[in-house]
């Protein structure tokens, strides 16, 4: 226990837990935010704030959650403080970065569009006028992509449908109404592999099977590769938390 004021007690009260610490080979966790625990109003002393709880854990234990962390949330409606405990670090998921889908060039509006986004006046140094300017292009771009339906894979989910109504039902217009519908399949496959060859970024063979689960696999892997979850500091020990992390980077660039 540490005390923030208040009559400090003997160690003989102490012995008994010191004890069944050192048995156990128990380790303390550590702590974020408040440092402490447990607070009191007491007359003619003030505030008395102690950190009478806490996290422990074996070295085992500390070895198979390295990331661990605790924190002392306060609550207003009791004197004691929540001890949150996480056993995985908090990453805040990043924004995803804007990525000119390929697609749109087929729709004849991209091109005003862009225009007009470019042409508004933006205030500042060339650079900044520029750097606005393509924020603006990038703002106008996904807001008139939500208008528009390109989930290739619903449309192909729904002419493979289509066709299979189609082949039975009897008569003498339906090889020509699967004719129609083989040639969306294609389109609708065309569009699929623009997307995913401009999200994955790598080269497949243009004919044969179209597997697009493969590329879209390929995608979600490198976002995860991409992420720091943990950075070695230099002077020794690690970071965890995306503030460290950051400070870290920022200190070693400095």
């Amino acid at each position: 226990m540490k005390n923030g004021g208040g009559r400090t007690r003997p160690n003989w009260t102490f012995t008994d837990f010191k004890d069944f610490i050192n048995k156990n080979e128990l380790l303390d966790v550590g702590f974020e935010g408040l440092s402490w625990t447990w607070s009191k109003l007491w007359e003619g002393e003030g505030e008395i704030k102690q950190r009478l709880d806490r996290a422990l854990a074996s070295v085992d234990w500390c070895e198979v959650f390295k990331d661990a962390r605790v924190t002392h949330i306060e609550v207003e409606a009791s004197d004691h403080n929540i001890i949150l405990l996480e056993t995985e670090p908090r990453i805040r998921k990043p924004k995803r970065r804007f990525h000119f889908d390929p697609r749109w060039l087929q729709y004849r509006e991209v091109e005003g569009l862009i225009q007009e986004a470019w042409g508004k006046n933006q205030v500042g140094s060339r650079g900044v006028r520029i750097s606005r300017k393509i924020k603006q292009c990038r703002m106008s771009l996904s807001a008139w992509s939500r208008t528009l339906k390109l989930n290739s894979r619903i449309e192909i989910k729904r002419i493979k449908e289509e066709i299979q109504d189609s082949r039975t039902r009897n008569g003498s217009d339906n090889k020509e109404t699967i004719r129609m519908l083989r040639k969306q399949l294609f389109d609708a496959y065309k569009q699929e592999e623009l997307y995913w060859n401009q999200r994955a970024r790598i080269k497949w063979l243009q004919n044969g099977d179209k597997n697009t689960t493969y590329f879209h696999a390929v995608v979600k892997g490198r976002r995860k590769r991409n992420r720091i979850s943990k950075l070695e500091k230099e002077q020794g020990g690690w970071c965890a938390t995306e503030e460290d992390i950051g400070e870290e980077i920022a200190h070693f660039y400095s």
